[in-house]
């Protein structure tokens, strides 16, 4: 527990969250730790981007999250590259929650303003599931995280896995 919560509420939201990582430091955390990344896919001009980082950075980077994931943001007017390797030419804000399953990366991909709940719903449904549970998670496509440029981090990557029944969250008839 924060030691400021007994003494100031109202600060506990700014002074007990963790610092939002870059992108490489998230995914080396991710390897190296075996912890979920989740990405926020943003831009300083988008309304939507905003909220969502109003709403998700304090959660996510808090008390509840802070030693179970390895949170990023990729901001498009600064990392158009990783950004559009991320969304394409997709719409934005987008989430994904990646996490590594045995030999292969799975991740959800959420695309649009979200609700906290659904969020955490995806990342509690990709830490508590194992390799072997992969087949049912159907709201998981095999996407493979950009790695960091420069760096090659823990274990070599598999290749990319497809497959009919793999979808994207909240689109259920769009497979990758």
């Amino acid at each position: 527990m924060c030691i400021f919560a007994l003494f100031w509420p109202t600060t506990v939201a700014l002074l007990c969250q963790a610092p939002v990582l870059s992108y490489a430091e998230a995914y080396e955390l991710a390897v190296t730790k075996d912890r979920p990344l989740v990405v926020l896919v943003g831009a300083s001009w988008c309304p939507g981007c905003k909220m969502m980082e109003r709403e998700l950075i304090p959660r996510l980077s808090g008390q509840r999250f802070r030693d179970r994931i390895a949170f990023a943001k990729v901001d498009l007017d600064k990392e158009l590259r990783l950004g559009r390797q991320l969304v394409g030419d997709g719409p934005i804000p987008q989430l994904f929650v990646f996490r590594r399953l045995g030999d292969r990366w799975r991740a959800v991909r959420l695309i649009g303003v979200q609700d906290f709940m659904i969020v955490e719903r995806h990342i509690r449904q990709l830490t508590e599931a194992a390799a072997e549970e992969v087949p049912t998670l159907k709201s998981l496509f095999a996407f493979v995280p950009p790695e960091p440029p420069g760096k090659r981090i823990g274990r070599e990557r598999p290749a990319p896995e497809t497959s009919p029944e793999t979808t994207l969250a909240g689109n259920p008839t769009a497979a990758q």
